[in-house]
């Protein structure tokens, strides 16, 4: 849901035109290239993500300017420009919704974007793909827009595959621990399609630390065979966890030993705890790369029939794993860990 308009922040110049606003100072759909104009915009921010345009305000150097008030009834121009707009754009976009906002001299009216997923979205009246960046528009390449095109279901096949090729690489490896249950979070996004987006680079001028799940402060892809990996060492028995980044921006973490414990208990709600932080910390890094999504993850813990205290926890149970692989924008926000970690505990002897 987006929240109401900020008018105070916005004649303060708080809030200034970019990714996700825009503002307008004239509205005509009588005139076929000025809605052509508008839906351009339109088209721009549901393939990019949550936004909203105000029509009514003047900008200058995209801050508030001045208001240029609409006139007329706000409801059935509210009401025109919504139908306008969603007639012009396909797939036909269902959750707009205008709002008409009374100022001195008429009113706004406040278009609001909410997140759309059935991208790519076209402008119906002249055939264009476009793509907010920054202030402006831009054309969607062919390769983004056949990127837009693949389905979840090729997703969740690649997926699968190459998680079963990392982890199969990983059996025949001496350098990883093999006594302990193992968490495997595999993540394909979109960007692996699009076959001109650059490959990672380990610096562009300031070096990113990528999270680990067994260290709060993260470490450092190094080059390896397809690609990038961090290995994480234990004392005595090998490396405990492998977070792996392909040229081709699959992304696979391999970790041993993700649920902790002592003589005592096994430490369930700290694992919870533990993913949680490690999937936004996941979520963060991947944005900082310029990975924008949609993502098809997959969630996994395996042998957990390797550690006596924790097979007791587990009975009759070596492998959790989620229903299907989880496909959408934001990980953080749909919750991914705790839906995970919930069925981790459900699977336990405390569920």
């Amino acid at each position: 849901m987006i929240e109401p308009l900020p008018l105070q922040q916005i004649e303060a110049g708080d809030l200034v035109e970019g990714v996700t606003l825009d503002f307008k100072s004239q509205l005509n759909l009588d005139a076929r290239d000025a809605t052509s104009n508008l839906v351009d915009d339109v088209v721009a921010f549901l393939n990019r993500g949550e936004a909203r345009i105000v029509m009514g305000i003047e900008e200058r150097g995209g801050a508030f300017s001045r208001y240029r008030p609409l006139t007329g009834d706000p409801d059935k121009i509210a009401l025109r420009l919504l139908q306008s707009i969603q007639d012009n754009i396909d797939p036909r976009p269902l959750h707009l919704n205008v709002v008409p906002m009374a100022v001195d001299g008429g009113f706004l009216l406040d278009v609001q974007i909410p997140e759309h997923v059935m991208r790519p979205y076209q402008n119906r009246l002249n055939g264009a793909f476009q793509i907010r960046t920054g202030a402006r528009n831009r054309a969607l390449g062919r390769d983004e827009i056949a990127a837009l095109f693949v389905k979840p279901e090729a997703y969740e096949r690649d997926l699968a595959q190459f998680e079963e090729r990392e982890e199969q690489l990983l059996a025949n490896r001496t350098d990883v621990a093999t006594t302990g249950a193992v968490l495997t979070v595999s993540v394909l996004p979109q960007e692996f399609y699009r076959r001109s987006h650059p490959p990672y680079r380990r610096s562009n001028g300031v070096m990113k630390a990528a999270p680990l799940f067994s260290e709060k402060r993260g470490g450092f892809l190094a080059p390896c065979e397809r690609g990038h990996e961090i290995l994480e060492p234990s004392f005595s028995d090998g490396n405990i966890e492998r977070l792996f980044v392909g040229h081709d921006w699959f992304i696979h973490a391999h970790i041993v030993f993700p649920i902790r414990g002592d003589g005592q208990r096994v430490f369930i709600p700290e694992f919870a705890a533990d993913l949680n932080v490690y999937i936004r910390g996941l979520q963060e890094w991947m944005a900082e790369q310029g990975l924008r999504g949609p993502f098809c993850v997959s969630l996994r813990i395996k042998h957990l029939d390797r550690s006596p205290r924790v097979a007791w926890v587990f009975p009759n149970i070596t492998t959790v794993s989620l229903p299907h692989p989880w496909y959408g924008e934001n990980m953080v926000e749909a919750g991914l860990a705790k839906s995970f970690s919930d069925l981790v505990t459900r699977s336990s002897r405390f569920g």
